[in-house]
């Protein structure tokens, strides 16, 4: 029988598998829902034809294709003895929060009204494309399970990227309940999450990844 503690390389193994298994959890389930989405627009297309269902199937289908290949990266990360990570290079963040609003828009919208506000000019950052978009499709994660299911008239979800002063400023807001003030200060610790079965990895991760990128991660309600 073979034990791992903190200290040995079987610990920090297992450790990553799990946050692996967590963290494509999110663009796993964005593959299905616009695959899902597509279907049902080529059904609908089927039935009345018209070209305009065609193209908002090639969307979903385009969509689905880029949540694929963000779930390749994150695997061959992994797989790569987690040291051989993505290098780091000159980003327009704007750019990444539109291509992810893009990739999970069918999604989110199943669940809310979504209002986007990327700034037109280029947010340039030094950092790692993947990684931050795994940052984005947590906290688009948690503000979807914020909401209420059955209602997405009057559920909204709000993703804002801008620049101030000489920082970069990315924001999601959801209309949700919110979180108990004693909760909200524990937030980004392993194992602490406002959501029932939630293991509270996601926005652990969140920090750690922000911090890594010289930012910081904060939680209101």
């Amino acid at each position: 029988m073979a034990q791992a503690s903190p200290g040995d390389g079987g610990f920090a193994e297992s450790g990553s598998l799990v946050e692996l298994k967590h963290e494509l959890s999110s663009p796993l389930m964005v593959i299905r829902w616009n695959l899902e989405v597509a279907r049902g627009i080529l059904q609908e297309d089927e039935a009345t034809g018209g070209e305009d269902a065609r193209a908002r199937a090639l969307d979903a289908i385009e969509a689905a294709l880029q949540g694929m290949e963000h779930a390749s990266r994150m695997v061959r990360a992994w797989r790569g003895a987690r040291g051989s990570r993505e290098a780091p290079a000159r980003l327009d963040l704007a750019a990444v929060v539109a291509a992810t609003v893009r990739m999970t828009r069918a999604w989110l919208e199943e669940r809310a009204v979504v209002d986007v506000q990327v700034a037109h000019e280029a947010l340039v950052v030094e950092g790692t494309e993947t990684r931050l978009r795994q940052v984005l499709l947590n906290l688009f994660d948690n503000a979807y399970h914020a909401l209420v299911e059955g209602d997405p008239a009057r559920n909204r979800i709000t993703i804002v990227a801008r620049a101030q002063d000489d920082q970069v400023i990315i924001e999601v807001n959801d209309s949700g309940a919110g979180i108990e003030p004693s909760l909200v200060r524990q937030l980004g610790e392993p194992f602490v999450s406002a959501r029932p079965g939630g293991t509270g990895l996601g926005l652990n991760l969140c920090s750690e990844i922000v911090w890594e990128h010289g930012g910081r991660l904060e939680i209101e309600s």
